[in-house]
């Protein structure tokens, strides 16, 4: 996918630790009280120590929740102005940060812009002005009593794997809590584990097999996302995934980003309303915000319940998932949740970017197409599909997704698009 822009992703990988302590200093002279988190990640501790070195250095407290699932802060930094997550997006590189209002959405772009442009005008108090630290307690006891408010049973059985053992403990727990029987395979450490995007879950499957019965879950580092498994040993996709979650829902309102499938907006219905968005969780929490959506999620697993917080919940996904376990087998939901084809294709190009936006521009004007949305890509939505044009700066290509009702109009729908970006480029020849 095309690099993103979003200053907020500059800090979520690999930070340099002097940039961590930069960004300290920043919310401590802004902020009065922040509050951290992290998760198992190595690197994740060194972080926390410098974002809490430079927090006090210029008057700010510093409330620590140690490692924590982020899903648990909202529940536990009352009275802080706002709360840092430490995690590694990936586990062989260095952790970085997310900052969050108390409620759990993102700071967006405007807040910081405005922490960043502090830099040169850092104030250091003298000793009587320097923050403290304090330790949060209750944390696990004030992010089940949330999720008590919305889960009312979920006596169901788990096999889990334990590879991120911070929040599928805290996941374990919380099962107990409702009467529920969780097997953990796969204790280990963390810094050694792939994405779980790129995990294997061969281990999962092959213990669900002498569990009869039992769903399937494992969650990521910092307990924001999970992928699934039915009944019959089956992962469900995440965009399956976030489809079952809006009738379980019951949402009428759901942001998603623009490669969302149609099969979310089969679930929603003629009354219901899909806001789309950029392919970027930050920018589905965001619109989330200001068009206050019930649900939210992205392409990859993430889910945000605003009956919860506007942090991506994969606890909670799971959790209500094993509630309506109790009322239908997963795999028959599965199974009667519509899946379309879906086609990707790369074309590179070798002309000047700019002048090929250009040139793509014109072609998509002279197409034929229901709709356009303009976004970090451009989705064309036809009457059974949709076409997504995606310009990669980095690997200088035009990737090219589509969606379709059934496979011969999404095959359609693809020799339209590869005509679209073919014809741009010859015209630029």
């Amino acid at each position: 996918m095309t690099v993103s822009k979003d200053p907020r992703d500059s800090l979520r990988i690999n930070m340099p630790l002097e940039e961590a302590l930069k960004i300290g200093k920043l919310l401590g002279a802004k902020y009065g009280a922040v509050a951290l988190c992290r998760d198992g990640h190595r690197s994740s501790q060194m972080i926390e120590q410098a974002l809490m070195s430079g927090i006090i250095s210029t008057g700010g407290d510093v409330y620590l929740a140690g490692e924590c699932p982020a899903p648990a802060m909202p529940f536990m930094c009352t009275g802080s102005d706002c709360y840092v997550s430490i995690a590694a997006d990936d586990p062989e590189q260095v952790s970085g940060i997310n900052i969050h209002n108390p409620n759990g959405s993102y700071f967006d772009e405007g807040q910081i812009h405005s922490l960043l442009s502090r830099e040169e005008r850092i104030y250091y108090p003298e000793y009587s002005g320097l923050g403290q630290t304090y330790k949060i307690y209750g944390m696990f006891g004030k992010y089940l009593d949330g999720i008590s408010r919305v889960i009312r049973r979920c006596n169901c059985q788990f096999v889990m794997d334990g590879a991120y053992s911070l929040s599928t403990s805290y996941a374990a727990r919380i099962l107990t809590f409702y009467d529920s029987e969780s097997i953990m395979i796969n204790r280990t450490s963390t810094s050694l584990l792939k994405p779980i995007g790129e995990y294997s879950y061969y281990d999962v499957v092959h213990a669900m097999e002498s569990y009869p019965y039992s769903l399937g879950a494992a969650l990521n580092n910092d307990g924001s996302k999970v992928v699934m498994f039915d009944e019959d040993r089956r992962r469900i996709p995440s965009v399956t995934l976030a489809a079952m979650l809006v009738e379980i829902t019951g949402a009428t309102q759901v942001t998603a980003p623009l490669d969302i499938s149609l099969s979310v907006d089969d679930i929603l219905g003629s009354s219901g309303i899909i806001v789309k968005t950029e392919r970027n969780i930050k920018h589905v929490v965001d619109q989330m915000v200001v068009n206050k959506s019930e649900l939210g999620m992205d392409s990859h697993g993430r889910i945000v319940f605003t009956d919860m917080s506007y942090t991506p919940d994969g606890i909670m996904a799971m959790l209500k998932v094993g509630e309506f376990s109790l009322e239908e087998r997963i795999c028959d939901f599965v199974d009667r949740i519509p899946s379309y084809p879906r086609f990707t294709e790369q074309v590179p190009f070798n002309v000047p970017e700019d002048d090929l936006r250009k040139a793509m521009d014109m072609e998509i004007s002279a197409a034929e197409y229901d709709s356009i949305i303009r976004m970090d890509a451009i989705r064309l939505d036809f009457e059974n599909g949709w076409i997504l044009f995606d310009v990669n700066s980095r690997d200088q290509c035009v990737e090219i997704l589509c969606e379709a009702r059934d496979n011969v109009y999404a095959i359609g729908l693809m020799d339209i698009a590869k005509s679209i970006v073919e014809s741009a480029i010859r015209s630029l020849d």
